[in-house]
């Protein structure tokens, strides 16, 4: 503890604004947050041609959220 107490005594003596990545241990385990196979940019939906003509500006009576 001593050893702790002397760190965080001379950070605040230095002016040091934060001590949040003053750790004494590395984290244990780190989760994976990208992405793998199969990304959204990846992957391309088919439809089917009405599906394909219901939002579009061939036809804007069709789509609710365009009126």
């Amino acid at each position: 503890i001593g050893k702790l107490s002397s760190m965080y005594m001379y950070a605040w003596q230095k002016g040091l604004k934060t001590t949040y990545y003053l750790r004494s241990r590395p984290a244990t385990r780190i989760a994976q947050v990208t992405a793998g196979e199969g990304t959204a940019a990846e992957t391309k939906e088919t439809y089917t041609d009405q599906e394909a003509l219901v939002c579009s500006l061939e036809n804007p009576e069709a789509c609710e959220a365009c009126q």
